[in-house]
């Protein structure tokens, strides 16, 4: 099931999409489902005001005995793009929730309906951290098993938040940059035709951000030996 949800991330309210996979149901009574035209709201502190909207899907739900599974592992996704270029592609968030996991993307604020305005790595990095803490409350979600996947732009998010949360028993399980931005100005320079919006983002100049450095890097196994998920 595909839903939008609402979030707090700082004093702005910030849009996301999130699915689920086959078996896992929204029936805690810290949630409520909604269809369009209600809204449900949680109750506990870290998901009180939480908002939960049904969306179709585009992908018809499949038998898959679940019903005794009580938690499931977590990907984040952080979206690439701009603006209106680029955005959450719900086709990719449904493919990945159809291996298993519950799939949270954020919109970042100043997009899609989100309040504030877009940063490229700047204050949205928050909007993706307070994601991770979100998640972590679900009482379907398993904390110990949350990942991260920064898409583009959204490595600079991925990267930022699993260095945040890099310590502790629900330290970010997984990191993968997939195509990521690890320049600012380099992309400024580069992406002529990002420019223009990269200017009026980030006040006329780029803006360069610490590089900072996971303790340690996963390389994943060449594909003759496929790893399981």
């Amino acid at each position: 099931m595909l839903y939008q949800v609402t979030y707090s991330s700082n004093e702005f309210r910030v849009n996301a999409y999130m699915y689920l996979p086959e078996g896992c149901i929204i029936s805690s009574p810290c949630h409520k489902q909604e269809t369009k035209e209600h809204m449900g709201a949680c109750s506990t502190d870290l998901l009180h005001d939480v908002k939960f909207r049904l969306l179709a899907s585009r992908y018809p739900p499949t038998q898959i005995d679940n019903h005794k599974q009580e938690s499931w592992p977590v990907l984040i996704y952080c979206r690439g793009g701009l603006g209106n270029y680029g955005g959450v592609k719900t086709a990719w968030v449904e493919q990945f929730a159809h291996k298993g996991y519950i799939v949270f993307a954020p919109s970042y604020r100043g997009n899609e309906g989100s309040e504030g305005r877009d940063e490229y790595g700047g204050h949205d990095i928050e909007d993706v951290r307070a994601a991770y803490r979100l998640v972590q409350a679900l009482p379907y979600a398993d904390s110990s098993r949350i990942s991260l996947m920064g898409f583009s732009r959204g490595a600079i998010n991925a990267v930022h938040t699993a260095t945040f949360f890099n310590e502790g028993p629900h330290h970010v399980h997984k990191l993968v940059l997939w195509s990521g931005v690890a320049d600012v100005e380099r992309t400024y320079q580069e992406r002529t035709d990002l420019r223009r919006t990269l200017k009026r983002i980030l006040a006329d100049r780029p803006v360069l951000f610490p590089k900072p450095i996971l303790p340690v890097l996963r390389w994943l196994p060449p594909p003759s030996s496929a790893a399981p998920y």
